[in-house]
């Protein structure tokens, strides 16, 4: 569905790398209100981050869809790993057994 979202992957990336990553206040203590009366001050809003990036996470290729709702098919031979995040980094840089010239053997 490359022109039904509005917004790209580096979106969803970018989400997910800020995660964990205490940058921003919006994904520490439980809820909202805890938020709002002890984060608010001290930290930035993931969002207005993203409004600051706004154009970065648009999807050019977006198109207004109005034929109902998306629905991808959960056939398990359709399903693919989502390389744009799992292979996002060069995998020859990681560590493998001692030994072997084989780069995807990896230490536990």
């Amino acid at each position: 569905f490359p022109t039904v979202f509005e917004f790209n992957e580096d979106l969803l990336l970018a989400l997910l790398d800020n995660l964990y990553s205490c940058r921003f206040g919006t994904f520490l203590s439980n809820c909202f209100l805890d938020r709002e009366k002890h984060l608010n001050a001290t930290t930035l809003s993931i969002w207005r981050w993203v409004e600051q990036n706004y154009a970065r996470f648009l999807n050019p290729d977006y198109a207004e869809y109005s034929e109902g709702p998306v629905i991808p098919s959960v056939n398990p031979k359709n399903i693919k790993v989502w390389e744009g995040y799992f292979a996002r980094f060069d995998l020859s840089q990681l560590p493998f057994a001692p030994g072997s010239n084989n780069p995807t053997v990896y230490y536990d």
